[in-house]
């Protein structure tokens, strides 16, 4: 009986082992279950933040686009407010129209008009309102604006212009800075095409059909483009004067979706992310005889198209340049001297790819 006992004792406490051992295998799988079910969670919250990381992309697109278009529409009627101004520079060593204090630029205007260019009955043109432009400087003779809201008065004065092609005075419509830039932008492809090609508000048509660098950005296509080379990217020496520091960055692209992937790109670097302003330009090989070329001076006026300019020079294709600024509180204005450090710095770039 105490033998039956013995064994009996053995075989629960065998049996309890087991179990204890059981237990912690259970709780072991437990934690894995649990573990798993976290990982499970947290893939799910990765699929969720892609989705809204894509949805927040293409609403930042969409208004990227509507700020490209109101900024369009805004030039439009910035144009044709001024489409009745005309501006006036005059020769520094003409006396008759030197400024004085209280001087009456309407009887300025149409003296000039009179005397210099000819116009016949200048002096009865109706000229509701003339003024100097800019901040007055010693020794400079500032141009003066005038509005010619008779469309008759404005084209006899433009008519009467060749009158001044041998003189050091100009007249010209007043037109708003971009549109000048994007004439500059278009004059090459212009000239090429004279016979088959007009140029309007700041807009290229070749035989009847706008450029497609002139029309209005339209959503970015959906579909899978080839991806660009991210270890392609080159860059220039950073170059800093008076407050500024310009750093060139370059990247291979032969399409206009690899034009925006690299505009992307770039933008996440955390030296251009910080830049005052992001300038680039890009010229495309298409496979015609016009090439597909933009720039963006990103409001550093003139710098976009001198360096497209420097892209044309080089003859370089399938290529996007980038420009950053990076300007210091109270920084000094360049002037021209900023062209030459983009160039110096673009160039470095362009031959290290």
């Amino acid at each position: 009986m105490r033998d039956l006992i013995v064994g009996t004792k053995l075989n629960t406490d065998t049996i309890i082992a087991r179990l204890d051992t059981m237990e912690v295998r259970v709780s072991a799988i437990e934690s894995k279950v649990k573990k798993l079910d976290v990982v499970d969670d947290l893939s799910c919250d990765v699929r969720d933040m892609k989705d809204t990381i894509s949805l927040l992309s293409s609403r930042l697109a969409r208004a990227e686009i509507a700020s490209s278009r109101m900024q369009d529409e805004l030039i439009d009627l910035r144009s044709h407010s001024m489409k009745y101004n005309l501006l006036f520079n005059f020769d520094s060593n003409y006396d008759a129209c030197k400024e004085v204090n209280g001087e009456d630029c309407v009887s300025v205007i149409r003296l000039f008009l009179s005397n210099v260019m000819q116009v016949p009955h200048a002096d009865k043109f109706f000229i509701p309102v003339a003024h100097r432009l800019g901040k007055r400087q010693s020794g400079h003779n500032r141009a003066i604006l005038a509005k010619f809201p008779i469309s008759s008065q404005l084209d006899d004065v433009l008519k009467h212009a060749n009158r001044l092609r041998n003189t050091k005075h100009y007249v010209a419509r007043q037109t708003p800075a971009a549109i000048n830039e994007r004439h500059q932008f278009a004059m090459d492809m212009y000239k090429a095409n004279r016979d088959k090609s007009r140029l309007t508000n700041g807009k290229l048509f070749i035989q009847g059909k706008l450029q497609s660098q002139f029309q209005k950005p339209v959503l970015p296509c959906t579909t899978a483009v080839a991806p660009i080379d991210t270890d392609s990217i080159s860059t220039g020496t950073e170059i800093e004067d008076s407050g500024s520091k310009f750093k060139s960055y370059t990247l291979q692209a032969s399409t206009l979706e690899q034009v925006k992937e690299a505009i992307n790109l770039v933008q996440q670097i955390p030296d251009v992310t910080n830049a005052s302003h992001i300038i680039y330009a890009y010229r495309l090989d298409n496979g015609k005889t016009i090439t597909t070329e933009n720039f963006n001076s990103d409001n550093d006026h003139g710098m976009g198209f001198e360096l497209l300019k420097l892209l044309r020079t080089r003859e370089t294709k399938n290529v996007v340049c980038f420009i950053t600024r990076r300007c210091k509180p109270n920084y000094a204005h360049l002037g021209r001297k900023r062209f030459d450090h983009m160039r110096t710095t673009a160039n470095e770039a362009l031959d290290s790819m």
